[in-house]
């Protein structure tokens, strides 16, 4: 069977449909804004719509302005939510009704990560206070 490379923006409309109707649905990530946890075209995610749980440090898809498609790390609470690729140093803010979905694991090859893990929330705890200098750290890792 050959494997075919299919861009996200063709598939979002089904991928979205498969999370309203309370399915999974596992993606591999692209791009490197939230590296170093989520690593380009190497990391997977498995994507829930358990929307209404979402806490400080919690992976989400939400819907940009520009109807881009984004994976970002909750940094706190609110309404909007404060949000932040862990690669970036720069906030944004993203409205409930931009959600579409949560980070419920992370696949890189066959090590499974559960994001409520409380040895990766305190790895992220730390990389979140370490906001100023991930230029830095990101050279080095």
């Amino acid at each position: 069977m050959e494997k075919r490379l299919v861009l996200s923006k063709e598939l979002m409309p089904l991928i979205i449909e498969t999370l309203n109707h309370n399915d999974a649905v596992e993606i591999t990530v692209t791009g490197n804004s939230m590296r170093p946890f989520l690593k380009h075209n190497v990391s997977r995610v498995v994507l829930t719509k358990e929307v209404d749980r979402i806490g400080k440090y919690d992976i989400i898809l939400y819907e940009t302005n520009s109807h881009a498609m984004v994976l970002h790390r909750v940094i706190k609470v609110s309404d909007p939510l404060k949000v932040m690729g862990d690669g970036l140093r720069r906030v944004e803010w993203v409205k409930p009704e931009q959600i579409k979905a949560v980070v419920k694991t992370i696949h890189h090859g066959h090590k499974t990560i559960d994001v409520r893990n409380k040895v990766y929330r305190f790895k992220v705890f730390v990389w979140v206070k370490l906001r100023f200098i991930r230029r830095v750290l990101l050279k080095i890792v």
